[in-house]
């Protein structure tokens, strides 16, 4: 594996993507400013320093149109030299743009409705831009359009562009998070007995604990994973439907029960994590094991880390709105995520192959297709993440980081969800089990873990198109549709090549060609050729 040419190739794209600029500006209003959204295909904007000032208007009737086709302005004759202040709604955009140019206006502004996310103000058709003088026009939110309307007669408001690179610096560390839970998911999920410390297996697990030592911790720690089978894979497909669905329609309702259930599985998860990292530290201690009544005996250091987890827990919970809360969100969900991955096992790459699909087509359905099908024209996918205009929560089953190259006025979080991460994950464990089984022995780590390096390094690959393509259009992508690919491509293509598709393919290991291994084992040279190239 040449990790300089990965290197290069992902520098390489984040550069590409950082030329593209999105059309965010702001209004000059005496001594502050305001942000606003604007489309260049009506006009450009100056910057800052070049912008001039023109006195505002408010259309009467707000609206300025009765319909997509009939301008309606009573007072046109004051709009001449103004910038021209519209409500949204009634017409499309290209409707008030007309009505801005009939009555000379120098520029146009549109106030947003509550509850609702300023857009680009784009046209109706593409030869609309060009009809005419070229007028820029912009979105401010509900807000700013009440400051507007309450400055005093005759202030002067400038337009100016903001340079703002579509590249979100955020998914360095999405992309860092990402792999980073596959890998680590991946990895421990085919560990045994993480929990060793000093010849003594600790566990806390759903209120229950165990202490013990040699194979019957070892047995108990194997036993605590959940194999899917056929029907426990429709099960969770069709289940995910229906609750995306309901969470569409029934938002308010069903928010907090998805709150309570991922509060659970983060708190085992950090509890878990915790009480691993205790096991695994360079110490001396006596896990010094205690009876506690309804749990049994447990040592201290469990009953620390669950005391830790509950707390972290309920401080986010209770705190979740503040806005640094996206720092303990985040924590908990890198334990989701990760012991997620590590409990949920996968038999075959059948099996493997047909969840990946059959969500990949869950994914781009409910993105893609839905917005065909709503009267409003919203994403379902999109909606029950973010809940929506009509609600002030998110679902927590995101990592979000707070946008950090936006201009003050601006404010939000680029958001990862959990789906994109672990649905691809119990395929790279898959791979690293099927590496434990066959390729013990090789002299390398590479040589080792095969099929678990060369799909990691897909996801990853998937991962980054997926942010090339979300740049570069602008529009919220199924990340499944690049990653499912990548990563069944390669898992496929690397096990046929070799072999290995019909042991793979069945989940039974011993049916692998371990005599071909052994061949190869005596000829280096074959072996570090046959190993070089991971990919597709």
């Amino acid at each position: 594996v040449d990790m300089s040419r990965a290197v290069g190739l992902v520098s390489s794209l984040l550069l590409l993507a950082a030329f593209a600029a999105a059309d965010v500006g702001q209004l000059a209003v005496g001594g502050t400013t305001m942000c606003m959204l604007f489309d260049s295909g009506w006009a450009s904007l100056p910057s800052k320093g070049d912008a001039t000032g023109y006195p505002i208007v408010f259309v009467d009737p707000a609206p300025g149109c009765t319909n997509d086709t009939i301008v309606n302005i009573t007072n046109g004759a004051a709009l001449n030299g103004s910038i021209a202040v519209f409500a949204r709604g009634s017409c499309v955009f290209s409707t008030k743009m007309q009505g801005a140019r009939l009555y000379g206006a120098k520029g146009v502004i549109i106030v947003n409705q509550p509850g609702r996310d300023v857009v680009e103000p784009v046209a109706a058709a593409h030869a609309d831009y060009a009809a005419g003088a070229a007028i820029p026009m912009c979105m401010v939110d509900a807000t700013d359009g009440a400051a507007l309307q309450a400055l005093p007669s005759g202030t002067l408001v400038a337009m100016y562009a903001t340079a703002v690179s579509k590249v979100d610096v955020n998914i360095l560390f999405f992309f860092i998070i990402a792999v980073g839970c596959v890998v680590v998911g991946g990895l421990w999920a085919n560990t045994k007995n993480p929990y060793l410390l000093h010849g003594t297996s600790v566990m806390i697990w759903c209120g229950t604990s165990s202490v013990g030592s040699g194979g019957a911790a070892r047995a108990e720690r194997e036993g605590d994973t959940v194999q899917f089978t056929p029907r426990m894979v429709l099960t969770f497909f069709v289940s995910s439907c229906v609750m995306l669905l309901a969470l569409y329609f029934l938002y308010a309702y069903l928010y907090y029960i998805v709150l309570s259930i991922f509060c659970l599985v983060a708190f085992m998860g950090l509890q878990r994590i915790l009480d691993t990292a205790f096991a695994i530290a360079p110490l001396s201690l006596n896990p010094h094991p205690i009876t506690l009544p309804l749990f049994g005996t447990v040592t201290i250091w469990a009953l620390a880390t669950s005391i830790v987890s509950l707390l972290t827990v309920i401080l986010w919970a209770v705190y979740r709105q503040q806005p640094n809360a996206w720092v303990a969100q985040d924590m908990l969900g890198i334990s989701f995520l990760v012991t997620t991955i590590q409990f949920i096992r996968l038999p075959s790459l059948k099996l493997a192959t047909v969840l990946l699909l059959a969500f990949l087509l869950y994914d781009v359905f409910f993105v893609f297709i839905t917005p065909l099908l709503t009267s409003n024209h919203d994403s379902v996918m999109v909606t029950a993440a973010t809940g929506g205009s009509g609600s002030s929560e998110t679902l927590p089953l995101v990592i979000q980081l707070p946008r950090i190259n936006l201009p003050p006025c601006f404010s939000g979080y680029s958001m990862l969800g959990f789906g994109d991460v672990i649905l691809p994950a119990l395929l790279v464990s898959y791979c690293r089990s099927f590496d434990l089984a066959t390729r013990a022995g090789r002299p390398t780590f590479v040589q080792r873990n095969l099929y678990f390096v060369a799909t990691s390094i897909a996801y990853a690959t998937g991962l980054l198109v997926t942010y090339i393509v979300l740049m570069t259009t602008g529009m919220a992508q199924p990340a499944l549709l690049y990653l499912v690919p990548c990563t069944l491509g390669c898992v496929w293509w690397n096990s046929w090549t070799r072999g290995d598709l019909p042991a793979l393919l069945s989940g039974d290991f011993a049916t692998a060609t371990p005599a071909a291994y052994s061949t190869v084992q005596s000829e280096p040279d074959s072996e570090d050729r046959d190993d070089r190239k991971l990919l597709p």
